[in-house]
């Protein structure tokens, strides 16, 4: 699912931080999570190069603060849990997919847009500029989304409006680059082990002209 508010470019040369470094900065922040809301970390997460996460978790919510390359941002994901534990990113999100986790900007896209404007131009993984994210991120969870992380889901609902809106205006679809000059059975092979991902899922085929 992970419905991203913004693209950015992955740049090789960066690499996530350390789990331990991470949730040091991230309690100077979130530590009202474990003191107003009665969460508790349950888990760090360093083993990608693309992102390193610390998420915090209630009885019903839990929420995972990110460090990501891919995005080039700190950000907030909220997820409402299922039979007590975090559930699993789908894949692809379809009309009838169970929302349960969704970013901040999707709550803040419907509940307060100015706000999620403002977070939407937050970007960038040098020091000051993720201090500057992570303190807007807790003050707009304290202001905007104290129902969710005190266990009443029902604020989920704003969550999957945004992300619904989103998929409808641009629903999941698989792009496959091949070579010029690929016969049409390679092609048919390609584009059917991509739809055992998902067999509802548009398959684009794009060419490129190998190099000299």
């Amino acid at each position: 699912m992970n419905v991203q508010p913004t693209t950015h470019r992955y740049d090789p040369h960066m690499s996530a931080i350390s789990a331990k470094r991470w949730a040091r900065t991230v309690k100077r922040h979130f530590g009202f999570l474990e003191r107003d809301f009665g969460m508790a970390v349950i888990g760090t997460d360093d083993h990608s190069n693309w992102e390193t996460t610390v998420t915090y978790s209630g009885t019903a919510s839990a929420v995972v603060v990110r460090y990501s390359v891919e995005s080039d941002r700190a950000e907030v994901e909220l997820i409402r849990l299922v039979d007590g534990t975090v559930p699993p990113v789908p894949i692809f999100v379809h009309a009838d997919t169970p929302i349960n986790r969704g970013w901040l900007d999707n709550l803040l896209a419907v509940r307060e847009p100015v706000a999620a404007e403002e977070l939407r131009h937050l970007t960038g993984l040098g020091h000051r500029s993720v201090e500057r994210t992570l303190r807007f991120e807790a003050e707009a969870l304290r202001k905007y989304a104290p129902d969710i992380l005190s266990g009443d889901l029902n604020g989920f609902v704003d969550i999957e409006r945004s992300i619904r809106q989103q998929v409808s205006a641009h629903p999941p679809r698989i792009t496959l680059h091949l070579p010029e000059g690929t016969q049409q059975p390679e092609v048919d092979r390609a584009v059917a082990k991509a739809k055992t991902l998902d067999p509802r899922v548009a398959v684009d085929v794009r060419f490129y002209r190998k190099p000299r």
